[in-house]
């Protein structure tokens, strides 16, 4: 199983996916953690221009979400953050990707804990923790 964790520095859980430095894929069996790789965020919008701009704003008004989320986070099967709109969260949940908001920021004690069924989480109405 693969699970993505929004991280700027490669540790840290970070607060907003769409603004994240990268991902941090991890590649699980069961409850252990067999490897790890960083994928740099050169998919979203808010990190190619830096923030909310007019082109990911036509995106959302023509109903199109996030198109970046498949190719980003192909073969994952959650993704950890520390916040994310609830428009991310609705794109993943039809992707079959898990959006998971949690308040553990360090990645590593975060996967471990999501493999063991004891990450503290948010549901969708705390997405916008970001």
């Amino acid at each position: 199983m693969k699970i993505a964790v929004a991280s700027d520095d490669k540790k840290m859980v970070c607060g907003h996916v769409g603004r994240c430095q990268g991902f941090i894929i991890y590649e699980a069996e069961g409850k252990k953690v067999m490897g790890r790789e960083y994928k740099p965020n050169d998919f979203t919008e808010h990190a190619k221009h830096g923030g909310h701009d007019h082109e990911h704003h036509d995106h959302h008004a023509a109903g199109i979400g996030h198109p970046w989320i498949k190719e980003a986070l192909d073969g994952c099967a959650a993704l950890i953050s520390l916040g994310m709109g609830k428009r991310l969260w609705d794109d993943l949940a039809a992707l079959n990707v898990t959006p998971i908001i949690t308040d553990v920021e360090d990645a590593d004690q975060a996967v471990q804990l999501y493999l063991e069924g004891k990450l503290p989480t948010f549901d969708s109405g705390a997405a916008c923790r970001h």
